[in-house]
């Protein structure tokens, strides 16, 4: 790579927590040591995401790869070439004056799109719980989980799924946690990085750069999760007492992959849910198998090559 750094616009449905390996690359100087600088660009929307990363206004993006996986499938370039998250770390969190899933009757859900997201996982919670849309609940298009967050506490919505730590911070305000949502969809591709067949091809050399400086944000984040407390709570706009339960929350519990690499049970999971939705076609001769999807070239690569701490 030459020594002009290549600018990376990078899509985000927000700043969660599940983006500190992005924020310790781009902070400890991994991505300038490949000579990339980043620029975010925030959508609030996965569907909105999904387009920008088809239509080539963002390089990468740290979203909910259904609709990559989706696209994939139909014959489209877009594809998933690196794991975050394989476990939805989100709570259904409520109006004070419900007390369990079923008071949800009636009542509004937010969610940050009606094709992906938090959608399908709030869905599949309900579900479980003998709840189904649109004659139970009803949901509402918000935006991400800041703007949920707002309209909870403003009233305009009865229940939302919540990011870490969000159901934290609304439990100490007073608001109902009627759960996580892993216990109904244990296996689910919460957060990858997803990129264009047309970029990948055109930009190898980038495109390894920009995954090997995750790789090392995501073994700086093992190696000491809450040294990151101050950068994560400046990022994510909350109390540092809470990005800290966060990142504790996340290293115990394995959110962050090692090695970037989306587990099978996490793929055929996602697969699973859209499927269900009539998102993806169901498993017949001649229909891709959602493998099809996965792109891991630059992370090969990129393995071969990090740099050794």
């Amino acid at each position: 790579m030459s020594g002009t750094a290549y600018r990376l616009v990078i899509g985000l449905v927000s700043q969660a927590a599940m983006c500190v390996p992005l924020w310790i690359a781009e902070s400890e100087g991994y991505l300038a040591a490949e000579a990339i600088a980043t620029e975010h660009r925030v959508l609030q929307v996965t569907d909105r995401v999904t387009a920008a990363l088809r239509d080539g206004e963002v390089a990468f993006a740290l979203t909910t790869p259904e609709g990559a996986i989706a696209d994939a499938v139909a014959g489209g370039p877009l594809r998933v070439v690196a794991g975050v998250c394989d476990r939805p770390p989100l709570n259904l969190v409520a109006q004070p004056s419900v007390r369990a899933v079923a008071d949800l009757r009636g009542g509004t859900v937010g969610t940050t799109s009606l094709a992906e997201g938090t959608r399908h996982l709030a869905e599949a919670m309900l579900a479980a719980h003998g709840l189904a849309q649109p004659a139970d609940y009803r949901f509402v298009l918000t935006g991400n989980h800041t703007e949920r967050w707002r309209m909870l506490r403003s009233g305009e919505l009865t229940a939302a799924l919540q990011p870490i730590p969000f159901p934290q911070m609304a439990r100490d305000a007073g608001f109902s946690d009627l759960g996580p949502v892993d216990r109904h969809v244990p296996d689910f591709a919460f957060v990858a990085v997803c990129g264009h067949a047309g970029f990948l091809g055109r930009e190898p050399e980038v495109s390894a750069g920009f995954l090997r400086a995750l790789l090392r944000g995501a073994a700086a984040f093992h190696r000491d999760p809450e040294r990151w407390t101050a950068l994560a709570a400046g990022m994510m706009g909350v109390p540092q007492e809470y990005a800290r339960s966060a990142l504790r929350a996340m290293a115990d519990r394995g959110l962050v992959s090692r090695d970037l690499r989306m587990s099978p049970a996490a793929l055929h999971g996602t697969a699973a849910i859209l499927r269900r939705s009539g998102a993806l076609p169901p498993p017949a001769p001649g229909v891709p198998q959602p493998e099809v999807a996965l792109d891991y070239a630059a992370l090969d690569r990129a393995a071969r090559t990090a740099v050794a701490e």
